[in-house]
This record gives C-alpha cells, structure tokens and sequence, in this order.
C-alpha cells in the first residue's frame, strides 16, 4: 500500500488483511495509510476488524488501488506507469512524497508499530491462529 500508484487486476485482483482472523494485527502504520488513502472508511475496518478481502472492483471504489487493468496487462500496465513518473525531476518528486509521507514518517509510531507487532506475534492469540492455519481448523480464541 505504500507505492505511489496501485494498479490490481480488474478478473481476478483481490485485496486483503486478514491478519486478525490469524490472531494477528496489521501494523499501526498500514492502518493509518489505509485510512488515509480510502475514500470508504468501512471498507478499511471492514478489511482490518473482519478479515473482509475486496474485489477489484470494491477496491476500487473503496480508493485503494489507483487502476484496474485486464490481468494479463497488469505487469505492463505498471512498467508504463513507472517509466512515466521516470520522466518527473527527481528532486522535486523526491520533497513532495516527503510531504505526502510525513504523516507516516513520525518515529513515535514506528516505535510503538515496532513494539506492538513484538507482543502480538509472540502472543498466545497468534501462536492459536498459525497453529489452525497449519491445522486448517478454527482457532479457538480464549476470553
């Protein structure tokens, strides 16, 4: 989600954070730039509280992904896309991604991203949702 243009097949593209059925959670930081880039505030807590995976077209809407394109266009669908920002004075793109990032630059969130994801991958809830995905069963969550 952090690249500067997001092109998804449009037959088969999905989208998904499915960390929260598997007993995990996706860092503060993808939140926030989800929240940031959606112009549908559900369809983000409905990927990040649900595990809901988008279609191509929800994704879409939801502002997630900046194209649609036929899948078997995808890759250079892409390729045109970086060799037109190529042509962008490198400077000047390199400030104003700055200023688009600085709200995700801010290094007491990168600490507490860096501190949670340690408690949450060695927590029981997530040893539980790897050890059903390995099973292919349900976790079973404690209260």
């Amino acid at each position: 989600m952090g690249c500067d243009w997001r092109v998804l097949a449009s037959e088969s593209g999905k989208l998904a954070l499915s960390e929260v059925r598997l007993g995990l959670t996706p860092t503060p930081l993808l939140v926030s730039r989800l929240a940031a880039l959606s112009k549908d505030p559900r369809a983000v807590k409905e990927m990040v509280l649900r595990g809901r995976t988008l279609r191509a077209e929800e994704a879409l809407e939801a502002g997630l992904v900046d194209e649609l394109a036929p899948e078997a266009d995808v890759a250079a669908r892409g390729a045109a896309l970086a060799r037109k920002l190529a042509k962008s004075a490198p400077a000047a793109y390199a400030r104003i991604k700055a200023g688009l990032n600085a709200p995700f630059l801010d290094e007491g969130l990168w600490s507490r991203a860096l501190k949670e994801f340690h408690e949450v991958v060695g927590g029981a809830e997530a040893r539980e949702g790897m050890e059903a995905m390995r099973a292919k069963r349900r976790p079973r969550w404690e209260d």
